[in-house]
């Protein structure tokens, strides 16, 4: 009995090693990263609202910007390296077209949304790594003018690396639940992308 619980033990210990180091070719990398399953990508609805968060780390920006086509992987990762870049989608589920649009029933609270989504959101974001709380630094709002109900925030982090593998994005915005709400997404086993 002895025996079997250490030959599981070590062929579990086997694949969680050979998985951090596994070596992804870039279309098998991209939809690595972004399978929920494997912890960089998280959906959830909370108060009425769809959540979709996407972790990016610099080898998937550089992907899905050309790849080597563009500029060399490590030219970019020397230059935005600092950050952790993450992707945040929004819609609500009652089927009005956008947050935008949320108890907006005149023009002007329609323009009040807009603004706070274009320009104090960003404050209401953090990320919360192995108990400390990193405000956001890099903010976009994808302002689209389809039809499609998501809408899009580009958020960077002057963050390092959970120690943990875990981080959590918090967002205390009023406009969505008087509750904060706390989206995880795992770091631990990131592959290495074969270039």
């Amino acid at each position: 009995m002895k025996c079997a619980i250490l030959h599981v033990f070590i062929l579990l210990s086997s694949v969680s090693i050979i998985s951090c180091s596994t070596e992804l070719a870039p279309e098998a990398y991209i939809a690595w990263i972004k399978n929920p399953g494997n912890g960089f990508r998280h959906v959830s609805s909370a108060n009425g609202f769809h959540f979709d968060l996407q972790y990016k780390p610099l080898e998937l920006i550089w992907l899905e910007q050309g790849g080597s086509k563009a500029i060399p992987l490590e030219k970019v990762k020397k230059k935005f390296g600092d950050l952790q870049y993450i992707e945040l989608s929004i819609r609500p589920e009652n089927g009005q077209a956008s947050i935008l649009q949320v108890d907006a029933s005149t023009t002007q609270k329609l323009q009040q949304n807009l603004y706070y989504y274009s320009y104090l959101f960003e404050h209401d974001i953090s990320l919360e790594i192995d108990g400390e709380r990193f405000p956001c630094t890099l903010f976009h709002f994808e302002r689209s003018v389809d039809i499609k109900p998501d809408r899009v925030f580009s958020l960077g982090f002057e963050a390092p690396i959970p120690k943990n593998g875990l981080a959590t994005l918090i967002i205390r915005s009023e406009r969505l639940s008087a509750l904060p709400i706390r989206l995880q997404i795992n770091f631990s086993q990131i592959p290495m992308l074969k270039v």
